[in-house]
């Protein structure tokens, strides 16, 4: 934060006049992220939280690609700070960084936490349940994640049937 002085000297009771006052700018401690933990598994927009300095406003991103999660959370009197992501991530493994600003004064950035972001369910769309299909048919759906494989299963006993990449 930023902080002014200034200095006056006491011989009995005599106080001299004050002293030039000097303004000066104090660093900032980097906050810490206290959750998700490292490497624990998180819906898609999980809460990330932490401690920090008391009065200072954290901002949290994404590492690769850099996105921004979390912006203009302050950090309270109790030193803790949290907030849900802004944006859904996508990617099962995401890193994240943090930062906090206090008087115009940015502090270091926090180490990176890496953790696992929970799979959404996939939502079957096309053959309507209980129609008749020929032996051979196209199965479709919505809900899938950029990059992952598509699993479909028979008589719900875990036997494979096909895979497609997301699309």
């Amino acid at each position: 934060g930023v902080s002014s002085f200034y200095a006056k000297q006491i011989i009995g009771s005599e106080t001299s006049g004050s002293s030039n006052i000097v303004t000066i700018k104090r660093s900032v401690a980097a906050p810490q992220i206290t959750k998700p933990s490292s490497n624990e598994t998180v819906d898609p927009r999980p809460t990330i939280s932490g401690t920090g300095v008391s009065g200072s406003t954290v901002k949290v991103w994404q590492t690769n690609p850099y996105r921004v999660l979390v912006t203009g959370t302050q950090v309270g009197a109790n030193l803790n700070w949290s907030k849900q992501s802004e944006v859904a991530l996508e990617s099962p493994s995401v890193t994240i960084r943090a930062q906090a600003t206090l008087d115009g004064v940015s502090s270091p950035e926090t180490e990176n936490r890496t953790f696992i972001v929970r799979l959404n369910s996939l939502s079957i769309t096309s053959p309507a349940a209980g129609s008749l299909q020929n032996q051979t048919f196209t199965l479709s759906g919505t809900g899938g994640e950029a990059g992952a494989i598509a699993r479909v299963f028979l008589d719900l006993n875990d036997t494979p049937v096909g895979a497609s990449e997301t699309l």
